[in-house]
């Protein structure tokens, strides 16, 4: 039952983002199946743009918000192995530009001239930090922000994994000492919390800054 639920929570997941960023990338399509002679790869998302050559792959999970620090570990874990399903299917799809082109109703594209890269999108969950420089996890509204406002699918191909996103400590939030019931030993464990110090707006304007030159 849970599966089926998540799932259900997925498909509205890649609905939402469509439309959000479809207005400003239409060649763009969700749950796509690449074909290739025998091979086969699904895509999650799929999102092109000719006139920068950059094919973006996205690889997206649904997850419940964690309860514990437990199930906070338990997340990551699946944050990690999405990262290792998104470099595969990168990796395959790098020579075989032009069929998924073709799905997008891109025909006769030169596939040398592309690049294909790609993100792992998470929604309620706060995500971790990658173990590939390469491939980037992003939560949702960031994503969604960061690639309506890119002046190019290749600008945003190289802004994700720069990682100039990310919320500086003591500027957008700061770390600080939470005391946690242990009911079974009858103590109390003291763990890092994270206090928010700014406004979504705050924050908001400062990933639209970092997509900006360097030097800006």
């Amino acid at each position: 039952k849970f599966n089926v639920m998540s799932k259900l929570f997925e498909s509205n997941m890649v609905r939402e983002l469509l439309e959000e960023i479809l207005p400003r990338w239409s060649l763009s399509k969700g749950n796509v199946t690449i074909r290739n002679g025998g091979e086969f790869e699904e895509m999650d998302l799929l999102v092109a743009d000719p006139a920068s050559r950059t094919l973006l792959v996205c690889e997206l999970r649904w997850m419940l918000q964690p309860g514990d620090p437990r199930e906070v570990q338990n997340r990551k874990k699946v944050c990690r192995k999405k990262v290792d399903q998104l470099q595969r299917k990168v990796h395959w799809l790098r020579t075989r530009v032009a069929t998924a082109l073709s799905v997008l109703g891109l025909e006769n594209s030169r596939e040398e001239e592309w690049e294909v890269q790609g993100v792992v999108v998470i929604q309620t969950f706060g995500g971790t930090l990658s173990r590939s420089e390469e491939f980037p996890i992003m939560t949702a509204r960031l994503f969604a922000l960061g690639i309506t406002q890119a002046t190019s699918l290749r600008q945003f191909a190289t802004w994700s994994p720069s990682l100039r996103w990310l919320p500086q400590e003591n500027v957008h939030f700061r770390v600080v000492p939470q005391e946690v019931q242990l009911d079974v030993l009858g103590k109390r464990l003291v763990v890092s919390g994270i206090e928010k110090l700014c406004s979504v707006k705050a924050y908001t304007e400062f990933v639209t800054q970092s997509l900006l030159p360097v030097g800006r």
